[in-house]
């Protein structure tokens, strides 16, 4: 019998906190990525990388989590 490996999901919703910050224009965004993300979807954390772009997190903070 096959053993089978448990899937984990990094928590995305502090992932997402920390690039967006406490000063975040798009909520809603960010929410819909976070679910998305948590769900397994990789397009969730895509679109948590491109709502951070949008809104201005610096470079450095995305790189760090992405190494």
């Amino acid at each position: 019998m096959k053993a089978s490996v448990p899937r984990a999901y990094f928590d995305t919703s502090v992932f997402v906190a920390v690039l967006l910050g406490p000063e975040a224009e798009s909520h809603e965004a960010a929410l819909t990525a976070v679910a998305a993300a948590q769900q397994g979807r990789m397009t969730g954390v895509v679109s948590a990388l491109v709502v951070a772009e949008v809104v201005g997190a610096p470079a450095g903070r995305i790189c760090g989590f992405m190494t």
